[in-house]
């Protein structure tokens, strides 16, 4: 093996290639929730250069909330997103109280990745519990893009999470959205 794939940073985009699925983040909220709002303030964070606009699209699946990720929108954004939904204190009104990714493949529009963003599953902030449908587990460090295997497996599926919460694979496939263009701050590094 060469040296240099020897001292090669393992990124989460080293997991799967995201351009082959359709990205969504799945938000469920007690009180009033605005995720557009939520995203436009998560656009301003950056500071101001060139502007680029970002295609979303919300709509609702059960009694979740849900934003379709497009591709443009590389994978440190996108579960940098998913983490801003749930807020940060109680300044922050505005905030989901859970927030959780799914990935379907988009030839077979099968369920292939599930990621949970919950501390009392990590016991660490700013990680995500990343399963695939072939049962393997990552813990995703957010804020940095790194992942490590899980070695000693939760006891979540796909298949669960989704019974659970009443939802079908199938509303994935043909939702009723509303497309929104937000302003990003920057473009992503796509």
């Amino acid at each position: 093996m060469k040296q240099d794939n020897l001292n090669k940073t393992r990124t989460a985009d080293d997991i799967y290639n995201f351009i082959e699925y359709n990205r969504f983040i799945l938000l469920k909220s007690k009180g009033s929730f605005n995720s557009a709002a939520k995203i436009i303030k998560f656009g301003k964070l950056p500071k101001e250069g060139n502007a680029y606009n970002h295609i979303f699209d919300i709509g609702g699946i059960s009694d979740w909330e849900f934003i379709r990720v497009r591709d443009e929108l590389d994978n440190r954004y996108f579960y940098n997103i998913a983490y801003f939904m749930l807020g940060f204190g109680q300044d922050d009104p505005n905030h989901a109280d859970k927030s959780v990714i799914i990935l379907t493949d988009k030839r077979t529009n099968k369920a292939k990745y599930l990621g949970l963003i919950d501390k009392q599953v990590t016991q660490t902030d700013g990680t995500m519990l990343l399963i695939s449908d072939s049962g393997s587990q990552y813990i995703v460090d957010i804020l940095s893009n790194t992942y490590k295997t899980v070695e000693n497996k939760f006891n979540f599926t796909i298949k669960d999470f989704l019974n659970s919460n009443e939802i079908s694979v199938d509303e994935f496939e043909d939702p009723v959205m509303v497309t929104l263009s937000i302003k990003f701050n920057e473009k992503t590094s796509r």
